[in-house]
């Protein structure tokens, strides 16, 4: 998938896509803002959390596999919540054939997922599979993110999942998934 150029607009003019790794130090929120430092929290889980679910199994040395995460996870759009510009984040799996489009506001996250294959259905009740996600709650996602329900594609769909833990169990399910 590639970022449509509609996206372009809302990174701060700039012309493709930024790694987060750069992204992040580089738009600090301000010290005045009472959720910043939920900014950096959320950074830094998808960074180094998510980011080390994602590469599991691939083999490299060390320095390697932290050059893959970075080159895995890109901020690709921005929002705002609670006055805090967050980044729409997009992780790419490095051998898996699987994309993800998501954000978080400080209340849940919004995720879209882009799979070469049909996912297995290994969720369990973890979101609601038939809701559909207005775009008016994707904040941030260009109208191309936004997909049918997974009972309706299970090759993209977007999801809403509850907080950090609910994104890594989910997370961690669908990779599973993928080595069965």
């Amino acid at each position: 998938m590639v970022a449509p150029s509609t996206v372009t607009s809302r990174l701060d003019d700039l012309d493709t896509p930024v790694k987060l790794a750069d992204w992040w130090p580089a738009h600090p929120p301000a010290d005045t803002l009472l959720w910043k430092n939920g900014y950096g929290h959320q950074c830094s889980f998808v960074l180094n959390t998510l980011g080390s679910m994602l590469i599991k199994g691939v083999d490299g040395d060390p320095g390697d596999l932290i050059e893959l995460v970075e080159n895995s996870i890109w901020v690709i759009s921005t929002h705002r919540s609670k006055s805090v510009e967050l980044p729409v984040f997009h992780l790419k799996h490095p051998t898996r054939g699987l994309e993800l489009v998501m954000r978080c506001n400080f209340y849940n996250w919004k995720v879209s997922v882009i799979s070469d294959e049909p996912i297995v259905d290994n969720f369990y009740d973890l979101f609601n599979k038939t809701d559909k996600i207005d775009a008016v709650y994707c904040e941030g996602f260009d109208p191309a993110w936004i997909f049918a329900p997974y009972a309706e594609n299970q090759q993209q769909f977007t999801l809403e999942v509850g907080g950090d833990f609910n994104l890594y169990t989910f997370l961690w399910l669908l990779i599973k998934g993928r080595e069965s």
